[in-house]
């Protein structure tokens, strides 16, 4: 019976590790990891918007666009998206298409990269307090190359 405990009691561990690992990898191909952005977020201060939904084929779809004097003077697609293993950002500005990867585990930050892009070579998006986010658009270690927007969710 002794013997039957010290192979049952490892066994159960093992499997029990497998499953829990298969779920994580489950987790981290899903677009769940990313529904902290859905909603209508405003940037008062720069007059930047952004909207962000799910689409039926599991995309995050955005648009982010800046009002000035209540016209629109910028505006481009967004998306998050899997492309291939990886998690990818894409901005869709006229015909041009910039792509972003992910770089971190996705939580409460989300850091997209391109560094052949001019600028920004990275976006991150940092969930704050309850209806509030930070976005970050940079080339890191370039001082006079970073951006800040502090988004609020708008009804």
């Amino acid at each position: 019976m002794k013997h039957l405990f010290n192979f049952l009691i490892p066994s159960i561990l093992i499997i029990s590790t497998l499953v829990s690992c298969s779920d994580q990898a489950k987790k981290n191909d899903s677009i769940d990891r990313f529904t902290w952005l859905q909603g209508n977020w405003a940037d008062t201060a720069t007059g930047f918007y952004e909207s962000w939904e799910i689409s039926q084929k599991g995309i995050l779809l955005g648009n982010g666009y800046q009002l000035s004097d209540g016209d629109t003077v910028f505006g481009e697609s967004l998306s998050i998206e899997k492309s291939g293993e990886n998690w990818a950002y894409v901005v869709s500005f006229g015909n041009e298409k910039t792509v972003f990867r992910l770089t971190n585990v996705p939580g409460d930050s989300l850091v997209f990269e391109n560094p052949e892009n001019e600028f920004p070579k990275r976006i991150t998006y940092l969930k704050k307090d309850q209806g509030k986010i930070s976005v970050i658009i940079e080339n890191p270690g370039d001082p006079d190359k970073i951006s800040y927007f502090n988004f609020t969710s708008v009804k």
